[in-house]
């Protein structure tokens, strides 16, 4: 089994260095983060049946840390 790393909207240029580092396969496209006006978090990615996800991010504050969560709980 595979694995790719995903960064989260910031995260672009660690990922690629950490992909590098370890011969990854990175994707640059974890495609869409869009907000709604109430505040929900609509998460678009590619397709990863079947691999193993490392997701790339921080948790430097709530906001950052709920993305994470958000994005790991995505189907």
């Amino acid at each position: 089994m595979s694995i790719i790393l995903l960064p989260l909207p910031g995260y672009e240029q660690l990922a690629q260095g950490i992909a590098q580092a370890l011969k990854l396969p990175s994707s640059d496209n974890y495609a869409a983060i869009e907000r709604f006006p109430d505040g929900e978090a609509y998460h678009r990615m590619p397709d990863v049946r079947g691999r193993h996800v490392v997701f790339v991010g921080g948790t430097v504050d709530d906001a950052h840390f709920l993305e994470l969560c958000d994005s790991a709980s995505a189907q």
